[in-house]
């Protein structure tokens, strides 16, 4: 009898979505996303979205941290509720710390906004609003992406070339494209991992 394959958790039924808040602390101009996940998620999932979403490359270790509470303690990380589901450990309202990049130190405010009816017509999880790019992994934190955009802006810096040269030749920090987002990382990803 041949072994049925089980099913990704983006394709599971659900009938309501997660809508969450996201943004990057310390940086300016600042960094945003809205994101709306199946409340089937599980922590590991939620974690590959917002990758995907803020447009980090999963490179480097992550940790979330929720608020202390009756019968949860100061500090959840992944590796502790990696597999249990977001919508059971979160209360509407509340907001908690993502962290990725210890050495970077890349700290996400994120804040559960809503959990909404399912709209059929969307494919999820899905970016629903944002604004701003995403640092360029490995710039030094908040504070070499500051160094980074005056480097850019500066043409008669010492450091100009070297940085267009690091970053391609281009790099727009207001640019944001919710399609892109969705079309490129998230769609993909749902089909593919979670």
């Amino acid at each position: 009898m041949a072994q049925q394959k089980s099913a990704r958790r983006s394709q599971l039924p659900f009938t309501h979505t997660l809508q969450f808040l996201v943004e990057l602390s310390d940086v300016e101009p600042v960094v945003w996303r809205r994101i709306q996940i199946p409340d089937t998620f599980v922590w590991a999932d939620f974690h590959t979205v917002l990758q995907a979403a803020m447009g980090w490359g999963m490179e480097h270790d992550h940790e979330f941290v929720l608020e202390q509470r009756e019968g949860r303690s100061a500090k959840e990380t992944t590796g502790d509720m990696g597999s249990k589901r977001v919508v059971d450990m979160i209360k509407e309202g509340e907001s908690f710390e993502y962290f990725y990049d210890p050495e970077d130190k890349w700290n996400h405010r994120i804040t559960f906004e809503e959990r909404v009816p399912r709209n059929q017509y969307m494919n999820y999880p899905i970016c629903v609003g944002g604004e701003n790019a995403c640092p360029p992994e490995q710039c030094g934190g908040p504070e070499g992406y500051t160094d980074l955009l005056n480097g850019l802006a500066d043409e008669n810096s010492e450091d100009h070339a070297d940085i267009m040269e690091w970053t391609g030749g281009f790099f727009d920090p207001t640019g944001f494209d919710a399609n892109y987002v969705n079309q490129e990382l998230l769609w993909p990803l749902a089909e593919e991992i979670l």
